[in-house]
């Protein structure tokens, strides 16, 4: 069962009605991502046209905990840069720490609106003490910022703004590890933390993601012998 499952028909009833859920005041113990979802899409991905009101919820669920989950756990990430002379292709990877599970009580819709053939929703999270304490871990100015927009193809369906997502947190460690690491490396690997949450639009028929992230280099591995 998707997260939020147990309110989903008092949300599809406020879609019929037109009205939007009240927005309860936000504590700093709570992080918000907006999500938006396109009810008619490039790419017809499900049977029924346009994208039905319960479908549409479950995406904004289901993308705003991959946002929520990066803004509070972040990924590990392996980068190693392009370098034409030695004939090395540029490869970026990247694994979650820990997601926020399916069915967490504490991710709640607690705010959507439809505005022409889009689903706009706000989606909540309640921090843990120990959630809590890992983000301000990362709030030290030992973290630095950097931020990276990266785009996918609409014709790429629901997964292109993943894709686009990951790729702008990519430009975010290229562009930082560009700027500050002289020598370029065989391999970078590290941790990143998504800040805030991601902005995510329609351009030139892209989805472009714009990630601001905290960022840990771990290890920089030389190339030991050109």
């Amino acid at each position: 069962m998707y997260p939020g499952a147990l309110s989903l028909s008092g949300l599809l009833l406020t879609l019929l009605l037109g009205l939007g859920a009240p927005l309860e005041r936000l504590s700093a113990e709570r992080l918000v991502a907006e999500v938006w979802c396109e009810l008619e899409p490039a790419v017809y991905e499900d049977q029924a046209y346009p994208v039905p009101a319960e479908t549409a919820a479950r995406r904004i669920l289901e993308e705003a905990r991959v946002y929520l989950s990066a803004m509070i756990y972040g990924y590990r990430f392996s980068y190693t840069p392009y370098d034409r002379s030695r004939r090395v292709e540029e490869r970026f990877e990247i694994t979650p720490i820990a997601e926020i599970p399916w069915g967490d009580s504490s991710l709640e819709i607690i705010e959507v609106i439809r505005q022409g053939n889009r689903m706009l929703g706000k989606v909540a999270y309640t921090l843990a003490d120990h959630q809590r304490s890992r983000r301000n871990a990362w709030s030290s100015n030992t973290h630095p910022f950097s931020a990276g927009r990266g785009g996918e193809s609409v014709l790429s369906g629901v997964s292109g703004k993943i894709a686009a997502f990951e790729r702008s947190i990519k430009e975010a460690v290229r562009g930082y590890a560009r700027k500050r690491v002289f020598n370029k490396p065989r391999e970078i690997n590290g941790e990143v933390l998504l800040w805030e949450e991601p902005r995510v639009t329609i351009d030139s028929g892209d989805y472009v993601s714009t990630v601001r992230i905290k960022l840990f280099i771990r290890e920089l591995i030389p190339y030991s012998v050109f």
